[in-house]
């Protein structure tokens, strides 16, 4: 059982789709950015959390969420005054000395976890000097530190390469590793050969645990690439203009694709679809060429209105959306699904 995987127990909301940066591996790839939804918008959904009782934590990402300072200093204070854990994901631009790192880092009163991203494509533009201000800082204030990289096809060397520039702050930050996706801008100024590619047979998405609220209000179940898929599909869970937070998580708490993703990872979604075109007798064979990661293979399904559409068929069917309800309670204790169905 693994209890630590509650569902829309955490939560990612966008204060910004700006960046002041513009990096050549970015997935989002943003000519125009939308409005930020504004500290009113952030205060709702941040007492609507709270009363829920079940969301323990919000990440305040972008675009750059500190080019939207000070909605970022309320935020975090209130969800500090709310009981909720806080944390914020960035590029480090603003941490050009240690003084102005400490500064703003100490205004953020709560704040729990930043996350900063470090690589050969946010170096273009911002020096690892801020990093290692943005790292110290941390550790001086009491703020938990992950550091991110994005890698090619070589992690080991690029990952090692990082850590030698940040030589004696081992111990003041955490490392995680992510393979760059081939879309957004990354797919026009990249190299497709030097993107790094695995089998993703097998594998598990913990993406689909944090689900994703825009800055025009819609709500992605996933946080990773599903966030720049174009259309409808049944990753794209409400909008928070239209309905409360409460409502949008009752009903992807109800969403068995979703808890298909969940629990099998995309080939799981894979094993259905299939199933169902071999019961309506149409054809479904991922080519080998197209899937290259995780998301990719995910991305096919839910990108392709027909084979979405065999996904949620196959799911309909009593029998498996039983066997899903009956898994999210072995291995998440999660009831949702089971009662639904009662």
């Amino acid at each position: 059982m693994n209890c630590d995987r509650t569902y829309f127990s955490n939560i990612c909301i966008d204060l910004t789709e700006r960046c002041n940066i513009r990096c050549r591996h970015c997935i989002l790839d943003v000519n125009e950015p939308g409005k930020p939804p504004g500290w009113a918008v952030i205060e709702r959904l941040i007492t609507e959390a709270a009363d829920l009782q079940e969301i323990q934590e919000i990440a305040f990402v972008g675009g750059e969420p500190f080019l939207e300072y000070q909605t970022l200093v309320k935020s975090v204070a209130l969800c500090r005054r709310k009981g909720l854990r806080s944390s914020v994901v960035t590029n480090g631009s603003w941490a050009k000395n240690a003084d102005a790192a400490k500064k703003m880092l100490g205004e953020l009163d709560g704040l729990t976890t930043l996350s900063v991203s470090t690589d050969r494509f946010h170096q273009e533009f911002v020096p690892v000097e801020n990093i290692k201000n943005v790292i110290v800082s941390c550790h001086e204030l009491g703020i938990e530190c992950h550091v991110y990289i994005s890698h090619l096809n070589h992690p080991e060397s690029e990952v090692e390469a990082v850590k030698n520039q940040l030589a004696g702050l081992e111990e003041y930050y955490s490392v995680n590793q992510q393979p760059v996706l081939y879309m957004g801008r990354a797919a026009k100024e990249l190299d497709r050969e030097s993107i790094f590619t695995y089998d993703p047979g097998g594998k598990m998405c913990y993406c689909i645990d944090s689900p994703l609220i825009r800055c025009d209000g819609d709500v992605i179940a996933c946080c990773g690439a599903a966030i720049v898929w174009p259309g409808d599909n049944p990753l794209r869970i409400g909008n928070i203009h239209n309905q409360t937070l409460g409502e949008i998580r009752r009903d992807a708490r109800l969403n068995p694709v979703i808890h298909a993703l969940r629990l099998g990872g995309p080939d799981l979604l894979v094993r259905l679809v299939r199933e169902q075109a071999d019961k309506e007798d149409v054809p479904f064979t991922p080519p080998p060429n197209q899937i290259r990661d995780l998301c990719s293979l995910c991305g096919y399904i839910f990108t392709n209105p027909e084979y979405s559409g065999l996904l949620q068929r196959a799911v309909r069917n009593p029998a498996v959306s039983h066997r899903i309800a009956v898994d999210c309670l072995i291995e998440f204790a999660e009831i949702d699904l089971l009662l639904e169905e009662g």
